[in-house]
């Protein structure tokens, strides 16, 4: 292979003339051959799994469009276009252009992204072992892992071909089936993407491209899967390409000094800001560095080198980008990856959030998270998450409460909840949507209503008004509830129900106000 000064001599050279030019009349087939054997030569050394790390631009399906392509590297990563060497990682997810195929088959097949971020050009695997990715042999040739089903092919034909249905929708009840479309692999809905992150529990997301999107991008129902295209202007269509890039940094709003123009309203109802994205990074004349930020609240920030020190400005983790569903799924676990997270699910009205299956974080639940208010359709909704199995559940107090129901059945055991928060945070609140779904009993419900009328005659005598909530509850309330199999109905039933209520305080203020000086 020849040196790397002769083969970026080579790059430059062909570059320039495309860039300048838009042709490449001025280069000899034996250049355009001699490039392309010490590419083949650099590529039969790289695995069929590769790993990458942040920072990384992902680019999806080019289609030969080599003009958006160049405008994406003067938006990006300008010094591409001089051919500089860029700082930071670009992984290209296929379908470049139909040409150049003995060079294509020693390309990698998939990538890992910071340890957590499944990439490929297709769609999931059918792999019972992580280690199967990284057994893939080179070189592959494409047609021949198209209708031959032995173990290696059926992976590489699943990474190029297989196409998500970005819902829970199965067919037959079955998660995953033969994808008529593309006549070879598979198509899987998001139960199927949900077993196979739980197999691998270090996938925190998956991107991919292989199928045009208008938009640019698609996210499928539970966001754990997006889909790029890259090429605008496809088929002759109008629409947008895109890219995607790890740029998400960590905040410290309390960096801010009192006298700073920017400084954050911290009476207003909107947190400060604890993260942003980067849009670019440029030196001054004098060789200062500034770096521009879009943060959380869609201010635009501009950084000096000093400034950003004194931000004490982090990278963010892929996992905490979009916010996940359960916070197990985290992998930085501190105080402002959490309350970020809350925000994002908090602005999408999704008030609830597992740690594991036995921890739920309610926030704001007196919006009830969509609970229908008429009496049959939230018996409907309960019989559902009753029969739903555990996997299919997203996180919600109905969730949580069938977790408890299963934990009962499954276990014989005795199974105790607590609710804890501070005051006029929803907890007497969680309390009555948990007690409605552990108490619907369709066989019984005289019983149901007896239960319910107990719990609005407490809170009738005990609770209060105070200067945080205007129906505060001044007791701890305990409820025993005793459970008996129906083999009827082929359900749990509550046979008996228990209240019992200790004080926690005897007095509480009310109203507060400021005394004048020289007023007793």
């Amino acid at each position: 292979m020849e040196s790397k000064a002769t083969n970026l001599q080579l790059i430059r050279q062909i570059a320039t003339w495309i860039l300048n030019y838009n042709h490449l009349n001025g280069i000899t087939d034996m250049e355009i051959g001699e490039l392309i054997d010490n590419c083949k030569t650099f590529l039969e050394k790289e695995p069929s799994f590769i790993r990458v790390k942040a920072p990384v631009i992902i680019f999806s399906d080019i289609h030969g469009n080599f003009t958006d392509l160049l405008e994406f590297f003067r938006l990006l990563v300008p010094g591409m276009i001089s051919l500089e060497e860029p700082k930071l990682n670009l992984l290209f997810l296929g379908d470049y252009v139909d040409r150049f195929n003995k060079l294509f088959k020693h390309l990698p097949l998939c990538a890992l992204v910071n340890g957590c971020i499944l990439c490929m050009h297709g769609g999931l695997p059918r792999i019972k072992n992580w280690n199967e990715l990284a057994q893939v042999k080179k070189p592959k040739k494409i047609g021949d892992c198209y209708n031959d089903y032995d173990d290696s092919n059926a992976v590489v034909n699943d990474l190029l071909w297989a196409d998500p249905t970005n819902n829970l929708e199965s067919n037959n009840g079955m998660n995953s089936w033969f994808n008529d479309d593309r006549q070879t692999s598979i198509k899987f809905n998001d139960l199927y993407i949900r077993e196979f992150m739980n197999r691998f529990p270090h996938i925190k997301g998956i991107v991919r491209g292989h199928e045009h999107v208008n938009s640019g991008y698609k996210l499928n129902a539970d966001r754990t899967m997006c889909t790029l295209f890259t090429a605008p202007r496809y088929d002759r269509r109008t629409d947008s390409g895109c890219v995607m890039k790890g740029d998400f940094v960590w905040l410290d709003p309390t960096a801010l000094g009192r006298n700073d123009s920017r400084q954050f309203n911290l009476q207003s109802s909107e947190f400060p800001a604890i993260a942003a994205r980067v849009l670019s990074v440029w030196t001054d004349q004098q060789g200062g560095e500034h770096i521009i930020l879009l943060d959380d609240q869609s201010n635009k920030l501009e950084l000096g080198a000093t400034e950003f020190q004194r931000w004490a400005i982090r990278p963010m983790h892929p996992t905490s980008i979009q916010g996940v569903s359960d916070l197990i799924q985290m992998v930085e676990l501190h105080e402002a990856a959490l309350l970020r997270n809350f925000q994002i699910r908090h602005r999408q009205n999704i008030y609830h959030t597992f740690i594991g299956n036995r921890i739920l974080v309610s926030l704001n639940n007196l919006l009830e998270d969509g609970l229908p208010t008429d009496e049959n359709q939230r018996k409907q909704l309960i019989r559902s998450y009753r029969q739903r199995p555990p996997h299919e559940l997203l996180p919600h107090i109905y969730a949580f409460g069938a977790e408890i129901l299963r934990f009962v059945k499954n276990g014989k055991n005795n199974c105790c909840v607590v609710f804890s928060g501070e005051t006029a945070s929803g907890k007497s609140e969680s309390f009555k949507q948990l007690l409605t779904f552990l108490s619907a009993d369709f066989a019984n419900q005289n019983f149901e209503t007896k239960l319910h009328s107990a719990q609005l005659i407490i809170e009738a005598f005990t609770n209060a008004k105070t200067s945080r909530n205007i129906n505060a509850s001044r007791h701890g309330k305990y409820l025993e509830l005793n459970y008996t199999f129906n083999n009827e109905i082929s359900q749990i039933i509550i046979a008996s129900a228990k209240f019992e209520l200790f004080f926690l305080e005897i007095h509480r203020v009310v109203e507060a106000f400021v005394v004048q000086s020289g007023e007793s």
